[in-house]
């Protein structure tokens, strides 16, 4: 058995998530692999929608209520997210779900 060190948060929800762990929008569509399509679709919604605003070019310049919308579409669940953001991470976690509570482990590196 390896016993090793960390912090342990508990988040019930993506935004909790998002909060307590410095995640957000961009860093979920960007570690599901959606930017292009994310821009893509914003840029149609800003030349239909709302002619006078410039296009975006990258994901900074998109709006957060449109994240949000694009991540309430998304067919992943909220554990699915939360996983995959820290899969994408340099940090190593151990992430326990009993609904509706997250319990997310970041491991203290070796030493």
């Amino acid at each position: 058995m390896v016993v090793r060190e960390g912090e342990v948060t508990k988040v019930e929800t993506l935004t909790e998530f998002m909060a307590e762990l410095d995640s957000s929008y961009k860093e979920i569509i960007n570690s599901h692999g959606e930017a292009g399509e994310l821009l893509s679709e914003f840029n149609t919604h800003i030349r239909e929608d709302h002619p006078d605003e410039d296009r975006a070019d990258f994901l900074y310049d998109v709006w957060d209520d449109f994240f949000e919308y694009w991540i309430s579409q998304m067919d992943e669940s909220d554990v699915q997210m939360i996983a995959t953001v820290l899969e994408e991470r340099d940090r190593e976690y151990v992430h326990l779900f009993e609904p509706p509570t997250h319990t997310i482990v970041e491991l203290f590196p070796d030493g």
